[in-house]
């Protein structure tokens, strides 16, 4: 009996901590989706005029698979740099894990281009699985650039004609002083 006591207390005790682990989780995947929402937002922003381009589906119509798969290589490279530097996620400048950023920016822009080329009706079951490929390559490009830098473009909480830390502090003191 005094061992279901115990054991009901340390169940009881753990309540608290299982709240507060399952609130972390759920902050977690709220600034996950928050992250990739922002990826998406960027790369549609930047992207969006080059998927409405007939000569992006031309190029896609016309390269090689090989050439496919250098446009994709080419697409993580850029966002490697990029990912390294501004950093995908919403932490401070760069990334801890470039590598992985850097391909998640990519395949979501290959998702992201797919979408809107089918719903453009330029991917469709009677077109070849090769010109498909080179379409969503081709179009992979600039959306995942829009993808990678998103952090910079569309940081949270920061606004163009926020004034800079300080700034703000020496207008009203100039002005004080007036």
């Amino acid at each position: 009996m005094a061992g279901s006591r115990a054991g009901a207390r340390t169940g009881t005790n753990d309540r608290p901590e299982r709240a507060t682990s399952q609130r972390e989780a759920g902050a977690e995947w709220r600034r996950e989706g928050s992250d990739l929402l922002r990826g998406l937002a960027g790369g549609f922003l930047v992207g969006v005029p080059l998927l409405f381009t007939m000569e992006t589906w031309w190029i896609g119509e016309t390269i090689a698979p090989t050439r496919a798969l250098v446009f994709l290589a080419v697409a993580y490279l850029l966002n490697l740099g990029f990912c390294t530097w501004s950093g995908f996620r919403r932490q401070g400048g760069g990334s801890h894990r470039p590598f992985a950023d850097a391909l998640e920016a990519t395949a979501l822009a290959a998702v992201a281009a797919a979408v809107t080329l089918a719903l453009l009706h330029q991917i469709r079951p009677d077109v070849p699985v090769g010109v498909i490929l080179g379409r969503i390559a081709v179009n992979t490009v600039p959306v995942s650039l829009g993808v990678a830098i998103a952090n910079h473009l569309l940081a949270p909480g920061k606004s163009r004609t926020d004034p800079e830390p300080g700034e703000g502090d020496a207008k009203a003191d100039s002005e004080a002083d007036d």
